[in-house]
Order: C-alpha cells, then sequence, then structure tokens
C-alpha cells in the first residue's frame, strides 16, 4: 500500500486538440473552465506502463471496489507530473484498476469499463 508504481507519460496537449481523439488512454492534467486552456497527456509517440492499467466503471460501486491505484500531481522543479500509486496492497498476479475519473470529473468514459 501507498507504493509507487510509475509516473503517467507521454505528450501534453491542450485538451480542446484531442476532444475526438482515438486514444484511449488520454489522461487529464489541468482542468480548467475551458478545453482551450485544459491540459491532457496523450501516450500516442511516447508513454509507459501506465497506459495499460485497466479501467474501472466508476458508475457502479461493486466496480470502484476494485480500484487499487490512485493518482497524485505533483510539481517537480516547475513540471506537472501524475504520478501512480497503489491504494491497497497489490499481491502477485492482481490485477491493477484506476478510476481514470478521478478527481471528481466525468469526462472520460468508463461505462464499456469492469
Amino acid at each position: 500500500m501507498l507504493t509507487l508504481i510509475c509516473e503517467y507519460t507521454g505528450e501534453v496537449h491542450l485538451a480542446r486538440n484531442k476532444l475526438f481523439d482515438s486514444n484511449d488512454s488520454i489522461m487529464e492534467l489541468l482542468k480548467t473552465p475551458s478545453s482551450a486552456t485544459s491540459l491532457v497527456i496523450v501516450p500516442d509517440k511516447r508513454g509507459n506502463i501506465a497506459r495499460f492499467i485497466s479501467g474501472v466503471n466508476n458508475h457502479y460501486n461493486n466496480s470502484l471496489k476494485k480500484k487499487n491505484v490512485m493518482s497524485a500531481k505533483f510539481d517537480i522543479d516547475g513540471s506537472a507530473h501524475i504520478l501512480l500509486y497503489s491504494s491497497k496492497t497489490i499481491k502477485k498476479n492482481d490485477i491493477l484498476y484506476y478510476d481514470y475519473n478521478e478527481g471528481g470529473f466525468d469526462s472520460y468514459p468508463t461505462d464499456q469499463f469492469v
């Protein structure tokens, strides 16, 4: 529990430029009232294992109970970073589950997730 798993990496883009993007692994970095000033991380050309963490369907409590990965945003030397860490004890062969709408934003469609 509370163990660093990885940093969510990729290219940073304005959210408005990625509103209809087909990538299924976009992570919100900075939410503002306007998509013209909001930022997202898109792991198209660069990324790491973070993009392969399973998402939970955050519309159902039973699904949310599976969540064992959480995120925290940090300012490191003037740069924004999202770090993913374990929120529960994770045993060998456990599947990692993350709520891609963590933080209260429901902008990412999760209704097809487990």
